[in-house]
């Protein structure tokens, strides 16, 4: 009988157990399902923004001389952004927010390239793309966070594509060539004829 009774006990321990742990244990699976949803939305806005840079600078490089290029990189980077989906839905870029042009720049003390809005010549795009509470997307929805006080989040991401003339030059193959020069590697021939 004593021996039966210390199983119940420990039974009744087990159950009280998985009880008061059950709650925590469901709290942190909800969580990890939201982080996931954010870690895979901002991964999509990252690529959705990359996208769309790339595509507004292939329209502004291959647009006709003495056209206006950024009225097709802009239409070229929100048709981009429309066909890549965050989350399951439509992206789409406002013009006046989320498409900034600029000038990039190279800056030789820090190895890279500067991006500066609005400043002549044009030769770069920032493309953002939010889903914030104030863009046209709307904040993330959230599955589990309403239990918070959350059910939404603002999240973003952005991408800089630019061109940049670079100076081209001969030489005989294989030369150490400086920063920023382009080669065009000629075979040289000693012969007269």
């Amino acid at each position: 009988m004593r021996h039966e009774t210390s199983r119940m006990r420990r039974r009744a321990i087990v159950a009280v157990q998985v009880a008061v742990s059950l709650p925590v244990i469901l709290g942190f699976t909800a969580l990890t399902i939201d982080v996931g949803t954010m870690y895979n939305a901002r991964n999509d806005l990252q690529r959705t923004a990359d996208a769309a840079a790339l595509a507004a600078m292939g329209a502004m490089a291959f647009t006709d001389i003495g056209d206006d290029p950024l009225p097709a990189a802009a239409a070229a980077a929100t048709a981009f952004a429309e066909r890549n989906l965050v989350a399951g839905h439509e992206m789409t870029l406002d013009p006046g927010t989320d498409i900034i042009f600029g000038h990039a720049s190279y800056d030789s003390v820090t190895s890279s390239y500067i991006f500066t809005p609005g400043e002549d010549p044009q030769n770069a795009v920032r493309i953002i793309a939010r889903k914030t509470e104030d863009s046209q997307n709307g904040a993330l929805p959230l599955l589990f966070a309403g239990i918070f006080g959350k059910s939404a989040t603002n999240i973003s991401a952005q991408a800089v594509a630019m061109y940049v003339d670079t100076q081209t030059t001969e030489t005989d193959c294989w030369d150490a060539v400086p920063d920023g020069m382009t080669v065009i590697c000629t075979e040289v021939s000693d012969s007269d004829s």
